[in-house]
């Protein structure tokens, strides 16, 4: 980090499937962080931004009727209504504000928080984070389970990334960065619509969460998820829109350009 004005804090772990102790990626996440911030103050960085995610904001806990989630909630890790993802994610981005005071010597330090990230692939190795448009295109659900997300392009990631870097309203703040709630159901209508070749392996009918329950027992992807099933979890990229100038692309286009990096590239 010598010499660097700016660094971005990217990578934490992520998994599909459930690991055997929150830990594995707790530890990480946090530990991770904290090493990024104690380097970058040495060096004499002046700004950090951590990619955080939604999930440190709005899990854990019932959803309030009409509840739309901002910057201001907190996920709460103890909550048993937590996957070890979203306890590392709120955990690593709640320990570097803890953090900074004692430890940033002046740095100054902005979150962004995504919501799940679709959009065009570089590579036939795909994350975790793609792999609710994968299996939908490949055949591997059969109907769709009452889960969703609030949906965001990895291209608008990018651009949010550069302007919390860069603009003077970013320092102390963390952003939203999420467009509209999308259930599988209406990710499977998109591609529908748009991907015709493919409507046989496509999901055909909303799956009880009886059946969903059923199929965790044989699938750890879908046993990852079940903490999500039913939820409904609105939030705002008001503040982003506000201070940043920042917007999404169509949650729709994000969808497409998904299935059609994983057409191109051979995926699926």
């Amino acid at each position: 980090m010598q010499g660097c004005r700016y660094v971005l804090h990217v990578a934490s772990p992520v998994s599909a499937t459930l690991p055997r102790e929150s830990d594995e990626l707790v530890v990480p996440a946090r530990d991770g962080t904290l090493r990024v911030m104690r380097a970058a103050a040495q060096a004499g960085v002046q700004r950090v931004v951590q990619t955080s995610s939604i999930a440190a904001i709005c899990h854990g806990g019932e959803v309030p009727d009409g509840h739309v989630f901002t910057e201001a909630d907190w996920t709460d890790p103890a909550h048993r209504n937590n996957s070890a993802y979203t306890r590392s994610k709120a955990i690593a981005e709640k320990c570097a504000w803890e953090a900074l005071p004692d430890v940033g010597r002046g740095l100054e330090w902005t979150a962004i928080n995504p919501g799940l990230v679709l959009g065009p692939l570089l590579a036939a190795d795909t994350s975790p984070s793609i792999e609710l448009v994968r299996k939908c295109m490949a055949g591997d659900l059969p109907g769709w389970p009452r889960i969703g997300y609030p949906l965001v392009d990895v291209r608008d990631i990018a651009r949010i990334h550069l302007l919390a870097m860069t603009s003077a309203a970013a320092p102390g703040e963390r952003f939203i960065a999420a467009g509209r709630w999308f259930w599988v159901a209406d990710v499977a209508r998109v591609l529908r619509e748009r991907f015709p070749a493919y409507r046989r392996r496509l999901p055909k009918f909303g799956l009880p969460d009886a059946a969903v329950r059923i199929a965790a027992w044989f699938d750890p992807v879908v046993k990852g998820q079940l903490f999500e099933l039913g939820r409904r979890r609105e939030v705002s990229s008001a503040k982003a829109e506000r201070l940043l100038g920042w917007k999404t692309r169509p949650e729709e286009d994000s969808i497409v350009a998904s299935a059609d990096s994983l057409v191109r590239l051979g995926v699926v």
